[in-house]
């Protein structure tokens, strides 16, 4: 018989995305373990990236429980028409532009006086109702809350509360990670409760799971009360089954191929990519007749407007958003990665999925990262090449060094790298260390 235990998550099939593939993968290897998770999720969820093929990776076995949610997040997508905002290839009128900014401060001092932690909390009284329901109807002994967003976690704690239960608090993000997104005007009572909240679920939940090393050692030093054989890492990764039977797409020898995949937010652009890959169009005509950048996704209009003013069309190309499995296989079909993290506060601490979608094409990374968990990861295991994001010459000399090895038919990164480093990142290996936290909690 396997053992059962609740796992709660906002992003689930059918909405796609980094968020949703973690907790996917553990819900389809578990069963392998002994465990069967219950999911508890919303019903009809508002995201920008839907994918419902996914539900295909859930095993026939494994229950999913749709509750309603009170989401304003819904209404303010309709009022800034923002799947057009940042799909549309045209840039938006100016009227309807400022319409945007105007209403987008609104949203701002909403999400910042009326939603603690986040929008999502509105699901908080459906989640706890049904969630207390299964863990007496199953005889549940362990729940599993992952964030974002945040309020997860406080779902978490009331269930604990409420009903004596061993709990997992997962962290994708840490609870502070993007303050814009919740408290973009910085108020200091937002910011002291958010703080507060934090330390609450800390403190309570029985395991914390984080996605890098950088993330323990900043909430060890935050919170040295904090005991650190609560924290476990467990990194993201990839899924070799869903790379095994996608073919690459058809080779166009005469191009450079550069891509980038998923969301490319405006905060995370980086200004001297594009003033760099201007600089090298125009002075390095081998270069500009070669070299295509494919984005490929959701691209924010910020970085659209960016691209316009550096005349980099048709060098650069936008890809709307695709299915997962066209995505591996564009992956696979390119000469080299994308990999921008950024450098807004706390990047160092960034693993992003991306990454792992990267090392499982078997690709050379062409990274614009600062000192920390990406640019180890890669120039440890030699994956490809890194470039401090504000750095102009380090940007240039790796597109310069990534393109003269392309002209010589050969790869900054031997296969058998890639080889070495894939069993520490199979979602399979990394979903038995989950099953291995579940078993000890099961167990004390």
């Amino acid at each position: 018989m396997k053992k059962q235990f609740l796992m709660i998550a906002y992003y689930f099939p059918p909405l796609g995305g980094g968020g949703t593939l973690r907790t996917l993968k553990y819900v389809k290897y578990l069963p392998q373990y002994g465990w069967l998770p219950e999911v508890l999720t919303v019903k009809n969820p508002h995201y920008l990236v839907m994918n419902p093929e996914l539900s295909r990776n859930v095993p026939p076995e494994v229950f999913v429980h749709r509750t309603s949610a009170f989401l304003p997040g819904r209404f303010f997508r309709r009022l800034l028409s923002y799947d057009q905002a940042i799909q549309d290839d045209d840039v938006l009128p100016s009227k309807a532009t400022l319409r945007n900014r105007f209403f987008a401060v609104i949203k701002g001092w909403i999400y910042t006086l009326f939603f603690v932690p986040d929008e999502y909390i509105g699901w908080l009284p459906f989640s706890v109702v049904v969630g207390l329901r299964l863990i007496k109807k199953r005889k549940l002994s362990v729940i599993y809350t992952t964030s974002p967003p945040n309020s997860l976690h406080l779902i978490g704690f009331l269930l604990k509360k409420i009903f004596p239960i061993r709990w997992i608090a997962d962290f994708r993000d840490l609870w502070d990670q993007y303050p814009d997104s919740y408290n973009p005007y910085y108020v200091r009572w937002k910011t002291s409760l958010d703080k507060f909240f934090e330390h609450l679920v800390l403190r309570s939940a029985d395991r914390i799971i984080l996605v890098s090393e950088i993330m323990k050692r900043q909430l060890l030093q935050k919170y040295p009360d904090i005991a650190s054989e609560k924290y476990k890492v467990i990194t993201n990764g990839f899924d070799p089954d869903d790379f095994k039977d996608v073919q690459p797409g058809q080779a166009e020898p005469s191009h450079f191929t550069i891509l980038h995949t998923g969301t490319l937010f405006s905060w995370r652009r980086s200004t001297c990519l594009f003033e760099t890959f201007s600089s090298l169009l125009d002075s390095v005509p081998e270069f500009s007749a070669h070299v295509k950048l494919r984005l490929m996704g959701i691209v924010h209009q910020d970085v659209r407007r960016e691209i316009a003013r550096h005349q980099l069309n048709p060098a650069v190309e936008i890809i709307p958003y695709q299915p997962y499995n066209e995505m591996i296989r564009q992956l696979k079909s390119a000469d080299y990665l994308l990999l921008i993290i950024g450098n807004q506060p706390k990047a160092a601490n960034v693993l992003t999925l991306k990454l792992f979608d990267y090392i499982g094409a078997q690709k050379p990374i062409l990274a614009l990262a600062p000192d920390g968990e990406v640019s180890r990861l890669i120039r440890t295991h030699k994956l490809g090449l890194v470039a401090r994001p504000d750095d102009h010459e380090e940007i240039r000399k790796m597109f310069l060094f990534a393109f003269h090895a392309w002209q010589s038919n050969r790869s900054p990164v031997p296969e058998d790298n890639f080889n070495k480093i894939m069993p520490v990142f199979d979602r399979r290996n990394l979903t038995g260390r989950l099953a291995n936290v579940l078993k000890v909690l099961d167990e004390t």
